[in-house]
């Protein structure tokens, strides 16, 4: 009888120890990766959830275009104000100073005239997000916005407030003057991990 107890229970052990036992190919939920016997034995856990959070597809600059509109949302329909600053009322050149400050800590001048000079010029239909766009209607002061993904921009329209427009449309498409880089593809992994850690105070862009 004893005996017969003591092979039930080693049996009932083994049976325990099966299930703990990753199988050769099994997928960690942990880590999101395949791994076998072999690597399993040298990656801990720690390390290959690592690797699952690092590990993305998004490039840089689609990131850059998902900040940008996160931070949109919070101005959109605010009214146009000339010299506005603030959500009560923003101008073109007030939101874009705002939002890129708000959203990568990167200093620009207050004038649409100043933001004019900053970064390098971008051959016209090469424009990525983060990018400001320029316009020169005729008779009309100089209006700018901040490029989207998609051929859009954020901008403060003098009649309807904030708001994202195709920048193909007519009226924008016939008056576009020119488009300026202020943070080169190189930069951005750098914005984009320092506001990801919360630490948005980067260095001053603007003096280049």
């Amino acid at each position: 009888m004893n005996r017969a107890i003591i092979i039930w229970c080693l049996v009932f052990l083994s049976g325990c120890a099966a299930l703990q036992s990753p199988r050769p190919g099994m997928a960690s939920r942990d880590a999101g990766v395949t791994l076998d016997e072999s690597s399993a034995a040298a990656l801990p856990v720690a390390s290959a959830t690592v690797v699952a959070v690092s590990s993305s597809d998004e490039s840089p600059v689609r990131a850059l275009d998902t900040l940008l509109r996160q931070h949109a949302g919070r101005w959109l329909n605010t009214p146009y104000q000339f010299g506005g600053v603030s959500h009560e009322g923003v101008d073109c050149s007030g939101l874009i100073q705002r939002v890129y400050a708000d959203a990568l800590g990167v200093a620009l001048p207050r004038t649409t005239s100043q933001q004019l000079r900053e970064g390098k010029r971008v051959r016209r239909g090469r424009a990525i997000p983060g990018d400001l766009v320029f316009f020169e209607p005729p008779g009309k002061s100089r209006h700018a916005g901040i490029v989207l993904a998609d051929r859009q921009f954020l901008h403060a329209s003098s009649s309807r407030g904030v708001m994202i427009s195709p920048l193909d449309e007519g009226y924008w498409s016939q008056h576009e003057m020119t488009v300026r880089r202020i943070l080169s593809e190189d930069e951005l992994p750098l914005v984009l991990s320092r506001h990801e850690r919360g630490r948005i105070g980067v260095p001053d862009l603007t003096e280049r």
